[in-house]
């Protein structure tokens, strides 16, 4: 009996870690990953605020006077001639007769973006590309460059309406303009500095409402630990408010995460083409996207940490996003692709921050990341639907529901469900990328404009033509 008694512990012992090393083992096919994934990878939509203060601009009534003057000579039959007169000196060469004032005006423009982010705690830790949240300052350059051209452009175009009124019949050709618009810009340009730079970040989980009342849910996030963008450490962490959100787990290391070439990846994110465009619902553009490959190569940045060459698809509005291996753990982050000389994105090249890397940001914070309640129960009604246990996953993911209404992936369980829909058999098909970033895709930017400074200018030409008129009627 004793030996009959230890045969069936050793058989038992065995059996177990039988069934442990099958489950430290299990695989999944792009279906099961993206189903696993979704719930826990997010939007993460970044608006900066840059304000621009520049000098405002006057007339140089002592020049244009002399300059107008020896145009009319003695000769002034009308108010109106000389009004003529000037706005062609002025329209001639606005450059010479422009000048900075000693005051001056601001204008806000408002850059949007948006990236892909993971949510790796219970509490709200999330990791994504430095890039998708840091100002860059070709970014800041452009603001400047945009908001000058705003405001010099709204000038030309008072100028415009202000001629029709003065002198009817005529308008300032479009040279004229166009020359009056680059000599404001220069103008303006001279001595402008970025006075005033805000910024949030948000995370969007999900929407609310239904048809065209639908709103994204967005979650305020704070900056844990900031990044560089490439080639610095392009990795960021941020943190939301609350608790038992959705989580994914991460690979300890690239090693035990099972990279090396060859072996499948998969890409989870917010393509921007897809995310922003109108023509899809709000619901449907924020949904993550999947995309699949192989690792093409491990390669060394020059700062000394690796990124992941991959032939999976990446677009703008993937970065930060989640890479994962076919045990459905996090690798890497979707990040940049690169850019040819001649400005075209070879496909198939894209490149991903290793997990190592982002570890690194977390150990830094003393940041673990772990499973959700939330995440737990979810899996948990994931694998009854998948076993065909269809009575026990509606009733999981109906508990869900009253918990987390907001989950779109819990909403869509329900609904396959409800309409009688059996689980899947086959994996699902993919779809089928400066450094170039994976990269944050770019809204706007819009501007807020105080009223034009032509005015000031124009008024400035109209009393000067009544000075020299008095004067050359005396």
């Amino acid at each position: 009996m004793r030996i009959v008694a230890v045969s069936l512990a050793v058989l038992t012992m065995v059996a177990q870690l039988s069934c442990r090393k099958t489950a430290e083992v299990r695989t999944f096919n792009a279906e099961q990953i993206a189903d696993r994934t979704r719930p826990a990878t997010v939007e993460i939509v970044t608006q900066l605020e840059v304000t621009v203060e520049f000098h405002e601009l006057t007339l140089n009534k002592d020049k244009l006077g002399a300059a107008l003057r020896q145009r009319l000579g003695g000769d002034v039959s009308s108010a109106q001639q000389g009004i003529e007169a000037g706005l062609d000196v002025l329209l001639g060469d606005p450059g010479s007769f422009l000048q900075q004032a000693d005051t001056t005006r601001t204008v806000t423009k408002t850059i949007s973006s948006i990236g892909t982010g993971l949510v790796i705690t219970p509490n709200g830790y999330m990791v994504t590309n430095a890039h998708v949240v840091e100002p860059e300052e070709e970014e800041l350059k452009e603001a400047v460059v945009s908001s000058i051209s705003d405001v010099a452009g709204k000038d030309v175009e008072d100028l415009r309406n202000l001629v029709a009124q003065l002198t009817p019949g005529r308008s300032p050709t479009e040279e004229a303009e166009e020359r009056f618009k680059i000599a404001l810009a220069r103008l303006y340009a001279r001595g402008s500095r970025i006075a005033n730079l805000r910024r949030s970040v948000d995370a969007v989980m999900g929407s609310t409402g239904s048809g065209s009342g639908s709103k994204a849910r967005r979650m305020p996030c704070e900056v844990k630990k900031p990044g560089t963008p490439i080639p610095g450490k392009d990795v960021e962490i941020l943190k939301m408010e609350g608790d038992d959100f959705p989580t994914i787990p991460l690979a300890a290391n690239l090693n035990e995460g099972g990279v090396r070439m060859g072996t499948d990846l998969f890409v989870m994110g917010y393509p921007g083409d897809v995310a922003l465009n109108p023509n899809f619902s709000l619901p449907t553009r924020l949904q993550p996207s999947l995309t699949t490959g192989i690792v093409s190569g491990i390669k060394d940045m020059t700062g000394g940490w690796k990124v992941i060459q991959t032939n999976a698809a990446i677009n703008p509005g993937n970065s930060g996003g989640p890479v994962l291996n076919n045990k459905g753990e996090v690798v890497g982050l979707a990040t940049f692709t690169l850019r040819a000389q001649d400005g075209t994105v070879p496909q198939g090249v894209g490149f991903v921050v290793s997990i190592d890397l982002v570890n690194e940001f977390l150990g830094e914070l003393n940041v673990r990341p772990s499973p959700s309640h939330f995440t737990n129960r979810y899996l948990e009604a994931l694998n009854a639907w998948e076993d065909h246990r269809t009575t026990r996953a509606r009733q999981l993911f109906r508990d869900l529901s009253y918990s987390y209404p907001e989950s779109p992936a819990v909403a869509d369980f329900l609904k396959q469900l409800d309409n009688g829909d059996p689980a899947p058999h086959t994996v699902a098909l993919p779809d089928s990328p400066r450094p170039e970033k994976a990269d944050s895709s770019r809204v706007g930017p819009h501007a807020q404009r105080n009223p034009a400074v032509i005015l000031l200018v124009i008024g400035g030409l109209l009393a000067l033509v009544v000075v020299i008129v008095v004067l050359a009627n005396r």
